[in-house]
């Protein structure tokens, strides 16, 4: 079932692809969040994209300490290699794929933080709405999940 904001955030020949369509809490105190699912008929099939490191993990201290862990087990492992430049790549590589299995994990466990932050925001306001009295908890609540959700995203 289509609810009338479909038509006002999509063009008409989007609409009839338009599958859910959700208004929830946003970090915002004075907007709310609008969600979207749209079904694609043409099937795209996505390869792992291109990797970029990002250097955000570098102020990421748990991240440091395994880079500092296994830099010397991955000289250790190529400590027969001669060639300073080959060398090099394999040091790259290692790193690339500690690091990229590390963003990984990382990324799922922020994203499980935000749903559950989500689910509090959502059921907080539904209280904050269906009570009459704004208790001064709630509110201090409701603030407290936007500003941890706002500094997760």
């Amino acid at each position: 079932m289509k609810s009338r904001i479909d038509f006002f955030l999509i063009t008409s020949s989007l609409a009839a692809a338009t599958k859910r369509c959700e208004i929830r809490p946003s970090v915002a105190l004075d907007h709310e969040a609008i969600f979207l699912g749209i079904e694609l008929k043409s099937e795209v099939i996505r390869g792992p994209g291109t990797w970029k490191f990002n250097n955000s993990l570098l102020e990421d201290e748990n991240y440091v300490i395994l880079i500092n862990f296994i830099y010397p087990q991955i000289l250790e492992k190529c400590k027969e290699v001669e060639d300073k430049q080959l060398l090099r790549e394999l040091i790259k590589m290692e790193s690339r794929c500690r690091t990229i299995t590390y963003s990984k994990n990382k990324r799922r466990e922020l994203k499980k933080r935000e749903i559950s932050l989500q689910q509090s925001l959502e059921e907080l306001d539904r209280k904050l709405c269906s009570n009459g009295n704004l208790e001064q908890e709630l509110l201090n609540n409701f603030a407290a999940a936007k500003k941890e959700l706002k500094k997760n995203q």
